[in-house]
């Protein structure tokens, strides 16, 4: 019968892999602002809030597709197996409910322990596979499962990942490849026992007795030339007896338990009797003069010539048939085509013949089923009960999709060869990925070259194309992507544009069909659904790629630490690679670029200039030395330097850290050797002298520090706030409207670090565009150059204490007393900032006359044309700890003199939110509230006659005083 996987993409199919993380959601990971951030880009392809809807409309399809406790449509795969879709279906939204942790509402009807997936979960833990399909994706779904605590014997998740495993294990031939099922035979030794005992225990006649047994001998003797052999299987069998009796013990439950032990005894007898060892094995010397003794006669033929049968036709050119009703054959000589074309198949099977017997190879299947028994096995080691499989299993399996990539870097569909074809070719090269996690474990300090991969990879950047009407494809496309870590394949964003194609062949009803059945709708749409939720999750750092050998040494680092992460978050977390050749600004779908090396990595101004943009637009990097480098760690405290113009010293990282203390997530009991270089506002670069990524290459997650010290990087570059999706970047939208104002703004220069964020207003600038209209021309002055006739509002901000010469502040009062308006903000909320910046204007107007604003002026209100109300606003996190909580009024202060603002003065860091970022350390707002309060600003000094003039009421903050020790910035 064929199967309805069979006919997937015209009988080919792609790939899956499982991240395998935790899927409760996190502590730190829920939302504190809309959650469509403010400026997200829409470049080519689709926004995060089009990828979150088309999820969920497919979710909803999945759910109402379930009957009972599967999701199996009835329309059996080739040898009768239920249980795949249902897997599938289950790996889909497992996967989901972690990719929708910042929807905790619409995430709870696919937790795990929802009612909507419980069922199924245990249907699939009781689960005996006996097809490839069922036991890979089985393996897959159930890895996602979190396992509880108090689980007794026989409970949970693991005896379905068991049975998955005795599959895995003894379904694959001896030298690689799968099939559809078990060789020989459709049950497992599993299947077969039970059927055997029970036909025993039950004192059924001895036909059915003796049927039974047979079968077992039967599936024996079929596994006889698999990888796992015979002992695979009695091993599986023996660890069921044992389940049973221990749970029954635990259960005190004598007569299960006397069944249990009767069952064991004579399981042990049949076991004597089973056949032992290893079968004949192929014959590769037979097999390669059979395939001469084809060529010879194809060669001979082709001199000679040679008949075939075809069916006889009449005069009117109609099949003859005879008295009995079967058509009539005859005798024709063969075409010269024909001889021509069995020479050349002749030549082809000598080809793999040749190759067989001199690599002793002989695979079974085809790629299709062999990367679901990859993607299991992956599966089963990273599931919750960490399931060891042998070394040689990733031996074999490394060696058999090696052997079977085609010179043109791609893979074919069947195990005795062809051409390549797109979703073979992407499970080539994932598979590769997971067997080279378990076989590539030397240290190294410079990358040792995979020529399968790299070749596969080249063929990828050729051939890839988005193909949203074949999902298993897609997924497969995903797969490679996030194993390999690759943001780009040649210069096409393959989740961006893929999700974009993706998206546009949904149904209206949320499903997609991929060239199913009618009935199979849930298969393609979980395929979908996959792509959309693996490819969408937050990417906490990027990799960074440079010219050479030695930023890759150590292959995995990256990635083990993002899997590590993952389940320690309880937030799937992906990883990625980005290159010099992009905009920097591409590099911004991650809060941290990780930089890693043991020599100096010799960067060209150009590529200074790339990192130096990423930094200044929020940005942070964090570097460690591979082997300890001193040449590496020399660049990189040289390169942070230069990034800044040597405005800021690196410096030693005291162990009082926020990194080390455990305010932000863990603490590290014994801190690396690290430095760091801050701006005054934020900690822009860090550096470990150690060589932490040895620790993730190797997973050598013994050494906390080194695992929980970049998780705490992480929190402080997202200041705990909500991790971003990768498409939620911080680019801004074009324009959608001409701009109906101009606004001069001049930002003064001065002695009190006067510009520690250059990128802020450069954000701004487009921000104004994108969202109300105005084109903000923003240019850097002394106070000397302060000229109301050109600028109506100067913006001026720091991080330290300054001072103002007497002739600076004669230059200020002039501007203010000419018409101009001074926006005063403390970056990062710096005290020593806000009282030099009170000193300052207490010069210009001899008094304090600060006096907070009221709550209903107008720059609160935002009754104007493109205003907002600002009445209610929110902190970043680190302002509400060293604010309070309860804090949801804007704290601005001002001088008002003849009905006209000419100081608006905020103690609370505000332009550092025009980046979008929210790091750690700065008592500031939230930037949505930060931008609105700006917007505000600039509109109402740009024309106050818009507005009324202000009332008069009870004041929204503290009185005008100086706020020594209110919040101190981090050094």
């Amino acid at each position: 019968m064929l199967s309805a996987w069979k006919k997937l993409s015209g009988g080919y199919k792609g790939v899956t892999v499982c991240l395998a993380a935790s899927l409760a959601v996190g502590a730190w990971v829920m939302p504190t602002e809309g959650a469509k951030p403010k400026g997200s880009d829409k470049k080519k392809g689709v926004t995060d809030a089009e990828v979150v809807e088309s999820m969920k409309k497919g979710i909803e399809f999945l759910l109402s597709q379930k009957k009972g406790d599967n999701w199996e449509s009835g329309k059996d795969w080739s040898h009768g197996q239920s249980g795949g879709e249902t897997s599938i279906v289950v790996y889909a939204l497992l996967h989901a409910h972690g990719s929708l942790a910042d929807d905790p509402d619409f995430a709870a009807k696919i937790h795990q322990r929802h009612t909507n997936m419980a069922s199924a979960i245990e249907y699939l833990s009781k689960l005996q596979p006996t097809e490839t399909y069922v036991a890979g994706l089985q393996a897959s779904a159930l890895a996602l499962v979190t396992k509880r605590p108090d689980e007794k014997p026989g409970e949970g998740a693991l005896p379905g990942l068991n049975a998955a495993k005795d599959y895995i294990l003894g379904a694959m031939g001896s030298t690689g490849g799968y099939d559809y099922g078990y060789g020989g035979s459709d049950k497992s030794l599993v299947q077969a026992w039970s059927v055997y005992f029970e036909a025993w225990g039950s004192n059924k006649d001895k036909k059915a007795i003796d049927e039974a047994r047979k079968s077992i001998f039967d599936r024996a003797q079929g596994m006889a030339n698999t990888f796992g052999g015979l002992e695979v299987a009695v091993a599986g069998v023996e660890r069921g007896i044992r389940d049973r009796g221990a749970a029954a013990k635990v259960a005190g439950d004598k007569k299960a338990l006397m069944i249990a032990e009767a069952e064991y005894k004579e399981f042990m007898r049949i076991k004597a009797e089973l056949p032992r060892g290893g079968g004949a094995g192929t014959d590769f010397n037979r097999a390669l003069m059979d395939a001469r003794g084809r060529l010879a006669d194809a060669e001979r033929n082709q001199l000679k010539g040679a008949m075939k049968d075809v069916d006889k036709k009449d005069a009117n050119g109609n099949t003859m048939k005879g008295a009995d009703g079967k058509t009539i054959r005859e005798k024709v000589p063969k075409t010269k085509e024909d001889l021509q074309k069995e020479v050349d198949q002749a030549k082809g099977e000598l080809a793999r013949a040749e190759f067989e017997a001199k690599n002793k190879f002989n695979p079974i299947g085809d790629l299709s089923n062999a990367q679901y028994g990859t993607l299991g096995a992956w599966a089963l080691v990273d599931s919750p009960y960490r399931i060891e499989l042998p070394m040689a299993y990733w031996s074999v399996q490394d060696r058999f999709w090696r052997l079977m990539q085609g010179p043109d870097g791609g893979w074919p569909y069947s195990a005795n060869g062809g051409q390549s074809i797109q979703t073979m070719g992407v499970a080539g090269i994932a598979s590769l990925f997971i067997t080279q996690e378990f076989l590539d474990t030397e240290l190294r300090l410079v990358a040792k070259p995979d020529k399968n991969i790299e070749l596969g990879l080249a063929w990828l950047k050729k051939t890839f194309k988005p193909m949203g009407s074949n999902m298993y494809y897609m997924y497969g496309v995903e797969r490679v992507g996030l194993s390999s870590g690759l943001k780009y394949f040649g210069t096409v964003d393959w989740y961006r544009e893929g999700a974009a194609d993706v998206i546009r062949n949904q149904a209206a009803d949320g499903s997609w069909s991929g060239g199913f059945w009618q009935s199979e709708k849930s298969i393609a749409t979980s395929y979908a659904i996959l792509f959309l939720a693996r490819g969408r999750n937050p990417i906490l750092y990027n990799k960074l790629e440079y010219p050479g050998q030695q930023w890759n040494a150590r292959g995995r680092d990256s990635a083990n630490l993002s899997q590590w992460l993952s389940k320690n978050l309880e937030r799937p977390i992906n990883w990625q690679t980005v290159n010099l050749e992009v905009d920097p600004e591409d590099w911004l779908d991650a809060p941290v670029l990780l930089i890693t090396g043991s020599q100096d990595p010799k960067f060209k101004p150009a590529d200074v200039a790339k990192i130096r943009a990423y930094v200044e637009a929020g940005g942070m990097v964090f570097s460690t030395a591979d082997g300890g480098g001193k040449g590496f760690s020399t660049a990189m405290e040289k390169l942070a330097a230069e990034i800044v113009e040597n405005k800021y010293e690196i410096k030693k990282l005291d162990q009082k850290h926020a990194l080390f203390t455990g305010e932000l997530w863990q603490p590290v009991k014994n801190p690396p050797n690290m430095w760091v270089m801050s701006n005054g506002v934020r900690d822009m670069w860090i550096h470990s002298n150690e060589d932490l990524g040895a620790s993730w290459q190797m997973r050598r997650t013994a050494t906390e520090a080194h695992f929980v010290v970049p998780a705490n990087i992480a929190f402080y570059a997202i200041g705990r706030e909500k991790m971003r999706s990768k498409l939620q970047t911080l680019n801004i939208l074009a324009a959608a409207e001409k701009a109906v104002r101009t606004i001069q703004v001049a930002r003064v220069d001065h002695m009190g670090n006067a510009d520690p964020e250059p990128g802020a207003w450069r954000r701004m600038v487009k921000l104004a565009q994108a969202d109300f209209r105005t084109d903000l021309r923003v240019t850097k002055v002394t106070f000397a150059q302060l000229d109301p006739k050109i600028f109506k509002i100067a913006h001026m901000t720091g991080s330290t204490r300054f001072t103002v010469a007497a002739a600076d502040i004669a230059a200020l009062k002039a501007y203010l007393d000419g018409g101009g308006t001074l926006f005063v903000d403390s970056a990062g909320g710096s005290p020593e900032f806000t009282n030099s910046a009170r000193a300052m204007l207490k010069d210009v107007y001899g008094k304090d006359s600060l006096s907070p604003l009221a709550p209903d002026h107008p720059i609160i209100l935002g009754n104007f044309p493109d205003g907002g109300d600002v009445s209610e606003v929110k902190f970043r996190k680190f302002g509400n700890l060293k604010l309070g909580s309860g804090v949801r009024s804007p704290r601005l202060e001002g001088i008002t003199v003849k009905d006209r603002m000419m100081v608006i003065l905020s103690p609370h860091d505000i332009s550092s939110g025009f980046m979008g970022t929210t790091t750690w350390g700065n008592v500031g707002y939230m930037p949505e509230s930060a931008q609105d309060i700006a917007r505000n600003i600039l509109l109402y000094v740009n024309d106050p006659k818009a507005v009324a003039a202000p009332a008069t009421g009870p004041a929204t903050g503290p009185a005008a005083a100086p706020v020594v020790g209110e919040a101190a910035a981090p050094k």
